[in-house]
């Protein structure tokens, strides 16, 4: 699914490069999947993006809406944009055109 981005937005990407979009998988105690996502505009690559994202999950706040469940797994997109201004998830490969086209690299190590 494709979301637009206002002018104001493509204007502090064109300036400060692209996002990240960085996941991270978790088990809640109960056994029930989840997954936390965060967006990184203030990173370089993505190893730089995990970790800014790391240091915001490791908030007491997040920590506690995952119920201090363990990070099981990461995974990083990087967003880009469009000339029209659509944004989309692009791996390595290219651009995330359906869910499980292409798989993003996966860091497994937290």
């Amino acid at each position: 699914m494709l979301a637009t981005v206002g002018s104001k937005d493509r204007a502090r990407s064109a300036v400060h490069g692209d996002r990240w979009l960085v996941g991270f998988r978790f088990s809640t105690p109960q056994g029930a999947p989840g997954c936390h996502y965060y967006v990184v505009g203030e990173a370089a690559d993505a190893r730089e993006a995990v970790d800014i994202a790391k240091r915001r999950a490791a908030g007491a706040y997040e920590c506690a809406a995952r119920a201090n469940a363990a990070i099981d797994d990461v995974e990083v997109h990087r967003l880009r944009w469009n000339p029209l201004g659509w944004a989309y998830l692009d791996s390595p490969g290219g651009p995330c055109e359906a869910p499980g086209a292409r798989r993003a690299p996966h860091v497994s190590s937290i």
